[in-house]
C-alpha cells in the first residue's frame, strides 16, 4: 500500500476518533436490543467525510478491491469545492481549492471522474 494511501487512512481514522470523542453524552445510552442486526452494513473501511481527501481515499480503496462506505453530512461529496451563485448578480463564484499540483496522482484523480483540467502557469514571485 502506498504511502499516500496510508497517510489518507491515518487522516480518516483520526477524523473518526475526533468525531467519536466529541459526541454528546446522550449517545452513551446505547442499547443493543434497540438495533436489528439485519440492518447492519458491513464494509472493509468506513471513511468519515466526503471531502476531497475522503473521496480520494474511497476511490483508491475501491480500486484496491476494498468495500467502502463514506459518511458525509452534506447531500453531496466534495467538501469545500463548490460553486456559489450570487443571488443579486447571478454570477458564479468558485469556492474551495482552485489550484492543484501538476502531478500524475492529481491528474488521475480528476480523470477518474472525467473532469477536465485547465493548466496555467503561475506568475513569478515578486
Amino acid at each position: 500500500m502506498g504511502i499516500i494511501v496510508r497517510y489518507l487512512l491515518m487522516i480518516a481514522a483520526a477524523s473518526f476518533l475526533a468525531v467519536a470523542a466529541a459526541l454528546p453524552s446522550q449517545y452513551s445510552d446505547f442499547k443493543l436490543e434497540d438495533y436489528n442486526f439485519t440492518d447492519v452494513i458491513t464494509r472493509d473501511i468506513c471513511i468519515v467525510g466526503g471531502g476531497s481527501t475522503g473521496t480520494y481515499a474511497a476511490i483508491r480503496l475501491l480500486d484496491l478491491g476494498k468495500s467502502v462506505v463514506v459518511v458525509e453530512h452534506k447531500d453531496r461529496m466534495g467538501g469545500h469545492t463548490q460553486t456559489y451563485t450570487d443571488p443579486q448578480t447571478g454570477r458564479p463564484v468558485e469556492i474551495g481549492v482552485l489550484e492543484f499540483h501538476n502531478l500524475d496522482i492529481v491528474k488521475n484523480y480528476f480523470k477518474h471522474f472525467n473532469i477536465p483540467l485547465v493548466w496555467r502557469t503561475s506568475p513569478a514571485p515578486a
